[in-house]
């Protein structure tokens, strides 16, 4: 599979996708680091892209807006819609060292403090539930040996096979 810079839109009526344009040069990463943003349909049907910033895209226009950046990026988080029409974001510190999350919202473009997820995860997945909490399942632990180069594989990451759940 080669990554690409363009986005595309499934039509499951046509069965046929179809370009959405190029991504906006501050998630064109993504192709390269996949697993670095989280994406979520709003309530009025855009698309939130969050990383180290926050992008929205509108299908009925096919174009990018940026939003305000979140406090800190939220690497390998996950994003859910919450019952309010704000977006949870959860996942680990951008320095790698812990739990991070926060709220966005959609109508005033801020984002908002929330309190942190117990575990930190990468790669994780996360639903709403009915009752506008979400869980968040799995994903990859932090690395059991600190390095003294970030960058540096130091081992394979621990696959959690555990959950939490956020009330709102």
């Amino acid at each position: 599979t080669t990554a690409t810079a363009v986005a595309q839109i499934y039509d499951p009526a046509a069965d046929a996708w179809r370009s959405a344009g190029p991504l906006p040069p501050a998630l064109q990463h993504a192709r390269d680091f996949p697993e670095s943003d989280a994406g979520v349909l709003l309530s009025d049907g855009r698309v939130l892209l969050v990383g180290a910033t926050t992008e929205i895209f509108d299908p009925r226009t096919s174009t990018w807006t940026t939003a305000a950046a979140p406090a800190q990026a939220h690497p390998g988080g996950t994003a859910s819609l919450l019952p309010n029409g704000k977006v949870l974001v959860a996942g680990e510190t951008e320095a790698g060292t812990g739990a991070s999350a926060e709220a966005f919202d959609p109508k005033t473009g801020s984002w908002h403090n929330v309190v942190a997820p117990l575990t930190q995860r990468l790669s994780a997945l996360s639903v709403a539930l009915p009752d506008g909490r979400v869980m968040v399942i799995g994903g990859l632990g932090p690395r059991p040996v600190q390095s003294p180069c970030p960058d540096c594989s130091v081992g394979p990451l621990p696959i959690l096979p555990t959950r939490e759940i956020f009330g709102p």
